[in-house]
């Protein structure tokens, strides 16, 4: 801003999130920060730099929009507007998505409905999921026994943790 600017009178509103400075010509520059109804977080700072902007002249179009460059100068900046500009870069969902790296399948997980019939289970201690159709699932409880039971490896190992090798020995010399 000028110097111009500074000595004009300016009326900052939080609470209807509007911002007026008083133009040369003695009228009132409004602008909305579309902060009202509390605030939305509008700031000072958000005020006084919206009217600066306006102030100055510049206005959005359908292909441009005018903002602040790193200085505080004002500035346009092309659309669509560059991911290192705070845009995705693209003008569409799919290239959206491409420019901030989020294509679905690729960079993320698309949509599944068995990872969301499992996402729907609320687990806990000693508990395991299991599938109860297609895109179904609920949990049942888990024993540590049956943990003991399914860390074995082979059958042998089973019929161990069971008790049951040494009956199933003796009765294969019964039949001998």
């Amino acid at each position: 801003m000028g110097k111009a600017d500074r000595r004009r009178p300016l009326h900052y509103d939080p609470v209807l999130g509007i911002a007026e400075i008083q133009r040369k010509n003695g009228t009132w520059l409004t602008v909305d920060l579309g902060g009202g109804g509390g605030g939305g977080g509008v700031t000072a700072h958000t005020a006084l730099t919206a009217l600066s902007w306006a102030s100055s002249g510049h206005t959005g179009s359908a292909t441009a929009l005018a903002g602040f460059g790193g200085a505080g100068a004002a500035t346009t900046y092309s659309l669509p507007l560059s991911v290192a500009n705070g845009g995705t870069g693209g003008t569409s969902q799919a290239t959206a998505r491409a420019g901030l790296g989020l294509v679905i399948g690729t960079d993320v997980q698309a949509q599944d409905p068995q990872l969301q019939a499992l996402a729907g289970l609320s687990p806990a201690a000693d508990e395991l999921a299991y599938w109860t159709g297609g895109s179904s699932a609920a949990l049942t409880p888990l024993t540590a026994y049956a943990r003991t039971l399914l860390d074995d490896t082979d059958a042998a190992s089973a019929l161990a943790t069971l008790g049951a090798h040494g009956q199933i020995k003796r009765r294969m010399l019964a039949l001998g």
